[in-house]
């Protein structure tokens, strides 16, 4: 148990180090400048110490890192950092190593005044922290839970108009920095079933988030918002085992929208090879008669059997598109199946599932 302490502290520091490191860079920043880089880093270690000390029953490190990450949870729109409260934070991970190392210290976390301190508000570490002041395991896996179900509507609401065409950019970028919190508070609770879900999710989002143009596809759209209920049912009924099952077959239906975006940062990364590649010099032309000479009765290439094809890249991103059409539509008729007596409708949707997976 004192390895995996010592570990447990080794991990921490790291992770306050790299939060600090990004608070400097912010530090650096012209006011009010925004960047989801940064903040994402911020966020990213301050929920991911607070979810492992609650692990470890560290209450007195979680009570004080869940008040930092409130005080960021303020930025989270903005995607920015007031300069005033980079001080204050750098202050508060100082506070994260002494309390690792067991020393004394004193913070305010009343952010609203930094010139006057209300002593209310300021924590003397040499008073007892006791179990009253945070709450049990108990409560923290209900905050847990309650963050997760608020995480999950964000989500959706975004998905939603999204699919209405609602959506923007920013409103993406706040759907992808929700889903990448969450996978991180399930795989830190050790939700096996969850972390593999959320992970297939973000993965599906990447291409859309790193071409310059925001595009994407309803399809893609309505599959994350299948996942969502299958994600709060892992949330909330871990030991449920046919969830793996239902969890896998979802992942599958999501890896067509991954592959997808593999193919266009492919693409994209082509594109700019062709673009930085020199223009080779114009070779002199040839007469056909020459060339008959030079090259006499070779068989072309459509003698030899053609092995491949040149196809449009819209025609593929087309045909993905409608792919993922399909998928949703066997869903339903998998669905449906379960309901029915059929045994004829029962075989035809077999043989729909099998050569729709295929």
């Amino acid at each position: 148990m004192n390895e995996e302490i010592e570990e447990f502290k080794i991990e921490i520091l790291e992770t306050i180090d790299r939060a600090e490191k990004a608070l400097l860079e912010f530090d650096q920043l012209p006011d009010n400048q925004c960047s989801n880089t940064l903040y994402d880093e911020v966020f990213r270690a301050y929920h991911n110490i607070k979810g492992a000390a609650g692990m470890m029953e560290w209450e007195e490190l979680q009570h004080h890192v869940h008040q930092l990450e409130n005080v960021l949870m303020q930025s989270k729109h903005t995607a920015s950092i007031p300069k005033k409260l980079i001080g204050w934070f750098l202050k508060g991970n100082d506070v994260t190593r002494a309390i690792m190392v067991k020393e004394p210290y004193k913070f305010d976390y009343n952010t609203d005044d930094f010139e006057h301190a209300q002593a209310e508000h300021v924590i003397d570490s040499k008073v007892s922290f006791n179990s009253e002041t945070v709450g049990s395991q108990d409560s923290l896996s209900e905050e847990f839970k309650a963050e997760t179900s608020e995480c999950l509507e964000r989500i959706s609401t975004a998905l939603i108009k999204m699919e209405a065409d609602m959506g923007d950019r920013n409103l993406f970028d706040s759907l992808y920095r929700d889903i990448h919190s969450l996978k991180g508070s399930v795989g830190l609770f050790g939700l096996v079933e969850a972390s593999k879900l959320t992970h297939a999710m973000e993965s599906s989002l990447e291409g859309v988030r790193n071409v310059p143009e925001f595009e994407i596809d309803k399809a893609h759209i309505s599959t994350l918002l299948m996942s969502l209920d299958l994600l709060n049912n892992c949330v909330n009924n871990p030991s449920d085992e046919s969830l793996r099952k239902e969890v896998n077959f979802m992942v599958k239906l999501i890896e067509p929208f991954i592959q997808e975006n593999e193919s266009k940062m492919a693409n994209m990364k082509t594109e700019q090879v062709i673009m930085t590649t020199p223009e080779e010099k114009p070779q002199p032309a040839v007469s056909s008669k020459a060339a008959l000479i030079q090259n006499p009765a070779q068989p072309t290439e459509s003698e030899k059997g053609d092995t491949t094809i040149r196809v449009q890249v819209a025609l593929l991103d087309r045909l993905m598109t409608l792919m993922g059409e399909m998928v949703l539509v066997r869903n339903q008729v998998l669905q449906y199946s379960n309901k029915t007596d059929d045994l004829e409708f029962l075989n035809m949707s077999q043989k729909l599932d099998v050569v729709t997976s295929e």
